[in-house]
């Protein structure tokens, strides 16, 4: 990635003294922990304290008690809102929903997705989706000529946020689309989907802005029980950063405990982090945190390529045919 990951963690040190503590991996939103920089440990203690008692009211209220038919229906009206509800706007509009709207969908989701694999194992066909990066008209645009869940299926790569001005209403809608299709949306996990990264670029001051910095860590907690790659047909791996010198079998993936934070380096990191890149062969670890990999290695991701680009695909690196 052009935006390096060792360069981010001493960044978002800076901003941190502006967040009311991290993000724990407990994918219900986390656990705070600690407090604010220069803050006694009894005020710390008292914002754990007020932090937990929002979550148990917010648990507590009718959006978490609902069965599952008012659920659905709550569903299709946020799919709505979002989708014609803002179509018949000019591009850019903001959604109308509330904090607590949001708050179930991370919550919920979460949940949804730690029920899968780390690794999917997913039939075709299927559309592979890339980076969104907070665009919402665009990602509108694309249900609009692709199709809409259920009656199409989607494979999402990652790096719903930051950057553009909407990363909450694409989030909101995928994850929307994830509770009410489980089976017919995929989300996979980006580089972007990391509390450490999106505090610096966008995504916590969208939050904060909006609705909350509660907001923001709760989404992150969402993001830290997302599956990190997927098989299609058994054949096509997908994957949102590249491959990694420490991954020799597919079972190491699926051996990923989730929830979990990114860390600074290793067989997650390389997957979300590392990239592909043209004329070189072979591994290269250009800095601490980053890993590129050649022609010789990416063949295998596209076991079917021949086949497959008489069907109009093509692929970023050259052609072994």
């Amino acid at each position: 990635k052009h935006h390096r990951h060792h360069q981010l963690l001493q960044d978002s040190t800076e901003v941190r003294s502006t967040v009311p503590g991290s993000l724990g991996a407990d994918g219900g939103g986390g656990r705070i922990r600690g407090a604010r920089n220069g803050a006694s440990s009894s005020e710390g203690a008292a914002g754990v304290q007020r932090n937990q008692q929002r979550k148990e009211r917010l648990t507590k209220s009718p959006l978490f008690r609902r069965g599952k038919a008012e659920q659905e229906a709550m569903l299709d009206d946020i799919i709505r809102r979002l989708t014609t509800g803002i179509l018949e706007k000019d591009p850019g509009t903001k959604s109308d929903l509330l904090e607590s709207e949001l708050r179930y969908l991370a919550k919920h989701c979460g949940k949804v997705m730690l029920r899968e694999p780390s690794l999917l194992d997913i039939a075709a066909p299927i559309k592979v989706i890339g980076d969104i990066h907070g665009q919402f008209s665009d990602l509108l645009r694309l249900f609009v000529v692709g199709g809409f869940p259920p009656k199409q299926r989607y494979l999402f790569l990652g790096d719903y946020v930051d950057r553009g001005p909407q990363s909450l209403e694409v989030v909101a809608l995928l994850f929307a689309f994830k509770i009410r299709y489980p089976n017919d949306i995929f989300l996979l996990r980006g580089n972007h989907e990391c509390d450490e990264t999106n505090k610096v670029y966008g995504f916590y001051t969208e939050c904060e802005t909006r609705y909350s910095p509660g907001l923001w860590r709760l989404m992150n907690g969402a993001f830290n029980c997302m599956p990190i790659a997927a098989l299609v047909n058994n054949r096509v791996f997908c994957v949102h950063g590249g491959l990694s010198p420490a991954l020799y079998s597919f079972d190491q993936i699926r051996a990923i405990k989730r929830p979990v934070k990114i860390p600074e380096n290793g067989l997650l990191c390389d997957l979300l982090w590392s990239d592909p890149k043209e004329n070189q062969n072979g591994f290269v670890s250009e800095q601490t945190l980053l890993t590129t990999s050649g022609r010789d290695l990416t063949l295998i991701l596209f076991v079917a390529r021949t086949k497959w680009r008489r069907k109009g695909t093509n692929s970023s690196q050259a052609s072994p045919c």
